[in-house]
């Protein structure tokens, strides 16, 4: 059986997938790399024939492309291995020897592996930390439906999942798909859960992210999603804080909103602490 499936999502953005591969070094038989490609042109395709993984990646050109939570889905279907990780084509591990840390660590028989997120500015060749490992636990283990209120884990990349508890993300969902998921795994307390202090993945969204593309549309969104999952009988406090109609409710998400603001400014030190320079170790 394959211990681990590599699924990465493309979209128009070669230089990401080349940063992909090449961080992954020598990978072993019984790891198995899939692209599933929705670019328009064949940039992507190029890209993976000239490397020297390229007979490793099982390649599939969506035509026409497929809207990018059914592309993820799509991947999903594919997994056959023990564990699974989803990429997107502007996340890569910060780590040069990640790969052989990660199958190590998959070892231990754990469910979920949540992974270190950095967000990156490599203009100033450092990279800046998402969020203590200490607040995830306390999350993850505790209150996983906090996160959709503050997504406190990162990217969908910083996830290694059990295959057993494999679920489709929300295709009708657009920016609370992520948490979504993290929380309809998370609810089952069953999990085996290992917050890594020695895996990083980095996050530089482009231009093309879907990140980028719901610019200005954002507030509305998380409230109608959100609205959308209460109708179907998710019941969380904090979807209700994002789509407030009550006045104690409107209170409440002021009075959470100010704490987070404050939260954060708390953070600055750490984060400018904790911070990643340019080393040898590190892939970036």
């Amino acid at each position: 059986m394959y211990k681990l499936d590599i699924l990465i999502a493309a979209y128009e953005y070669p230089l990401g997938i080349k940063r992909i591969l090449d961080s992954l070094g020598t990978v072993p038989s019984n790891v198995r790399i899939f692209v599933n490609d929705n670019s328009v042109t064949n940039s992507t395709r190029e890209c993976i024939q000239n490397h020297p993984l390229a007979n490793r990646v099982i390649y599939q050109h969506n035509s026409p492309g497929l809207e990018a939570v059914n592309n993820w889905n799509n991947l999903l279907k594919k997994v056959q291995a023990e564990y699974f990780i989803l990429w997107h084509n502007d996340d890569w591990p910060v780590e040069i020897n990640f790969l052989s840390i990660l199958l190590d660590e998959l070892e231990a028989g754990y469910d979920v592996l949540v992974l270190n997120q950095y967000v990156s500015k490599i203009y100033e060749g450092r990279l800046y930390p998402h969020m203590p490992n200490l607040l995830k636990k306390i999350i993850v283990d505790n209150l996983p439906t906090f996160l959709f209120r503050r997504n406190v884990l990162g990217a969908p990349t910083v996830l290694v999942v059990k295959q057993n508890f494999i679920t489709n993300f929300d295709n009708r969902l657009k920016f609370i798909v992520d948490v979504d998921w993290y929380v309809r795994i998370f609810e089952n307390r069953s999990l085996k859960i290992r917050i890594c202090d020695n895996l990083s993945i980095m996050s530089m969204p482009h231009q093309n992210s879907i990140t980028k593309s719901l610019d200005g549309t954002i507030k509305q969104l998380l409230e109608s999603e959100s609205s959308l999952l209460l109708s179907q009988g998710r019941s969380s406090l904090f979807l209700h804080l994002n789509s407030p109609i009550y006045t104690h409710e409107r209170m409440f998400s002021f009075f959470e909103k100010l704490v987070w603001i404050l939260f954060r400014i708390v953070l600055l030190p750490w984060k400018t602490l904790n911070q990643l320079r340019k080393k040898s170790h590190l892939a970036f």
